[in-house]
């Protein structure tokens, strides 16, 4: 007699059958497939609710990446304009120096 409790799945086996698949005659077999059944959809479904969420977690690193990317850019050209300003800097204490040197 098949059985599925607490434990999971148990077998009581006919009087003097013993052993593995062997042993399980075919209302045996069907009482294994009916207690199997419920187990199967129970880990499609989560199988299911696991590939959605790797493919939002995949969704969400995709859009992490795109804003790093973005990041990236902007910083380059923060970068940029500081090395502008910095020239622009250097360029007016030059002009200063020379016009302190002229007067």
């Amino acid at each position: 007699m098949l059985s599925l409790g607490e434990h999971g799945l148990s077998w009581m086996p006919a009087k003097g059958a013993w052993g593995g698949m062997a042993g399980f005659n075919e209302v045996q077999m069907e009482q294994l497939r009916g207690l199997l059944a419920p187990m199967q959809t129970k880990l499609t479904q989560q199988g299911q609710t696991l590939t959605q969420l790797g493919q939002t977690l995949t969704q969400l690193g995709q859009t992490l990446t795109q804003q790093g990317q973005t990041l990236t850019q902007q910083g380059q050209t923060l970068i940029q304009h500081v090395q502008t300003l910095t020239q622009q800097g250097q360029t007016l204490t030059q002009q200063g120096q020379t016009l302190i040197q002229h007067v």
